[in-house]
């Protein structure tokens, strides 16, 4: 599992066969290592640093449905 995890930190992708693989391997050492990865390509990407992100609406009417937004259709 260590080389698919290694992979994944490398490329940013797996096979669809892959992620199953992981997935159904799943065992307390391997998530460990995941993890211990996970947090390698956050602090290369973004360091310590924190970004916000916001929406300005213009006004309160949207056609669209989005699920996660408060002005939607619906």
């Amino acid at each position: 599992m260590k080389t698919i995890i290694d992979q994944l930190a490398l490329s940013h992708a797996l096979t669809k066969e892959q992620y199953l693989s992981l997935l159904d391997n799943m065992d307390e050492q391997t998530q460990k290592y995941l993890i211990e990865k996970a947090h390698a390509v956050r602090s290369s990407t973004f360091e310590d640093r924190v970004f916000m992100r916001g929406l300005i609406e213009f006004t309160n009417y949207c056609k669209q449905n989005c699920t996660y937004c408060g002005i939607r259709a619906d």
